[in-house]
């Protein structure tokens, strides 16, 4: 993904998050102008895709969504009502690690996001989906700003950036593991009110910026 805009760095990172955790951020953007907003995940583990001795993940209905309550709770702190979720199908089933997949607002998209890679079998490692896709579920009730717990029922096929929305002064994006749902494993926020439970945080606005990892020694995150 090309960087643009004010760009910070997640070189703070500790060790200790990345060695325990098998799904990243690794890059988050409210968008310019508060539109093209996009997600990037990146499988992470001690391997790159392109080795011999690959593994996978299964990220079968694991869930992604803005702040839902457990890095800030009431009105004004960025909570969109719904979440979103990896589908059923069977792309989710054995991710290798290396793995980039970049998600988008497709109704806002933005102009740097590059042309849609739907296929794991073309070698490059990479996949770039529109959030409408029916490769993604959508709730579109909870969680809310009353119910910060994730249902089990509900889901409907296709995606909607409407049930993940960021705020641009303050909110927190994250991605959970559906077999341990209570906490996220890994997460960005930023602004004056998601200060709870912070895994990765920015003090100032995400308004029209790109938090992304930045690391000048390898491309190990």
């Amino acid at each position: 993904m090309k960087k643009f805009l004010l760009l910070y760095t997640l070189s703070i990172l500790l060790p200790i998050f990345i060695q325990a955790q098998s799904i990243v951020i690794n890059e988050v953007s409210t968008g310019p102008s508060g539109n093209g907003e996009y997600v990037e995940f990146v499988v992470t583990d001690d391997i790159d895709c392109h080795k011999t001795d690959i593994k996978t993940i299964d990220l079968r209905h694991w869930i992604f969504d803005d702040n839902n309550g457990y890095f800030a709770s009431g009105s004004g702190t960025g909570i969109a009502k719904g979440a979103a979720r990896y589908s059923n199908d069977n792309i989710w089933k054995s991710i290798p690690v290396g793995t980039i997949i970049l998600i988008y607002d497709d109704f806002n998209k933005n102009p740097d996001i590059p042309a849609d890679d739907l296929s794991m079998n073309d070698g490059n490692c990479k996949l770039v989906i529109p959030i409408s896709s029916s490769l993604f579920d959508r709730h579109e009730t909870e969680p809310d700003i009353g119910n910060d717990s994730y249902s089990s029922s509900g889901w409907k096929s296709g995606g909607d950036w409407g049930r993940i929305q960021m705020k641009n002064g303050t909110d927190s994006y994250q991605i959970r593991d559906i077999n341990h749902i209570s906490t996220p494993v890994h997460a960005v926020s930023y602004g004056d009110k998601n200060i709870n439970n912070t895994i990765i945080y920015f003090s100032g606005s995400g308004g029209s910026k790109v938090f992304y990892f930045d690391n000048t020694n390898s491309d190990n995150p």
